[in-house]
């Protein structure tokens, strides 16, 4: 099985069985996913190919699968463990524009500075001059 991620989908692809391991031609396949821990989720698909969406991020899935063919459903495989990735979040400032025509500069020579057990933000200056 070759796994690839995301940090709310694991996609899986496999190679079908040698036709000498067959017992018959396979028609479709049983997936089996569990997030470690939890409860084992399993379908029946076509094709070689599945995709679990909706998954939480940075946990673990174990994923095994068996063929299915007029005879039964045949062995699992072994069991592959895959991560989630982390969410990560991105913002994105497209539209910003920065003019520098009326920059004026204000000097803080009167303003006093307060001390205390508590450090005070650092616009407090501002707002007092």
């Amino acid at each position: 099985m070759v796994p690839s991620a995301t940090s709310r989908s694991i996609s899986v692809f496999w190679e079908a069985v040698d036709c000498i391991r067959q017992n018959g031609i396979i028609t479709d396949y049983t997936v089996e996913f569990q997030v470690q821990g939890g409860i084992r989720i399993s379908g029946e698909v076509v094709g070689q190919t599945f995709t679990a969406s909706g998954l939480t991020p940075h946990r673990n899935y174990t994923f095994r699968v068996a063929g299915i063919n007029s005879n039964g459903r045949g062995p699992f495989t072994e069991g592959i463990t895959i991560t989630t990735y982390e969410d990560i979040t991105t913002t994105t400032h497209e539209d910003i524009t920065t003019t520098y025509e009326d920059i004026t500069t204000t000097t803080y020579e009167d303003c006093k500075f307060i001390t205390s057990y508590r450090p005070l933000p650092v616009t407090y200056c501002d707002l007092k001059c």
